[in-house]
């Protein structure tokens, strides 16, 4: 059984806070998180990154890598072999203020470059309320 609840006003809220006090001891976990990136955004990013690529040298994916490391920053973890890795942390658990931070950069890499971004407005985007 699972169950996902948007917390966008008071009755959703009841509802969550309903299920949750029904379900049986020590047998279900809860998780509660910040809200993901929007679907909005997620096009949006991938889209400015294929139009600024081109004006880098890179592929769209080292753009879209060098940016994220810039901007979330990597992992590091020690193998069973004693070895320290390094990975570019992932931007699919974003949350939409992470995911707009990835937006900006790549906007501000654009402009230092030359390159003309379109506004999301131009593909029917609002970011600001999706």
């Amino acid at each position: 059984m699972t169950q996902h609840f948007t917390i966008v006003n008071e009755r959703v809220r009841a509802n969550c806070l309903g299920a949750v006090a029904r379900l049986p001891l020590d047998r279900f976990e809860v998780t509660i998180k910040v809200k993901g990136k929007t679907p909005p955004q997620r096009r949006y990013w991938h889209t400015i990154l294929s139009i600024l690529a081109p004006y880098t040298g890179y592929t769209l994916d080292q753009v879209k890598h060098m940016i994220k490391e810039k901007v979330l920053g990597v992992e590091k973890w020690t193998g069973k072999n004693g070895k320290t890795y390094e990975m570019v942390k992932s931007s699919e658990d974003c949350d939409v203020e992470e995911y707009s931070r990835l937006i900006d950069a790549t906007q501000l890499a654009a402009d230092k470059l030359g390159c003309k971004l379109p506004d999301p407005s131009f593909y029917g985007m609002d970011l600001r309320r999706e």
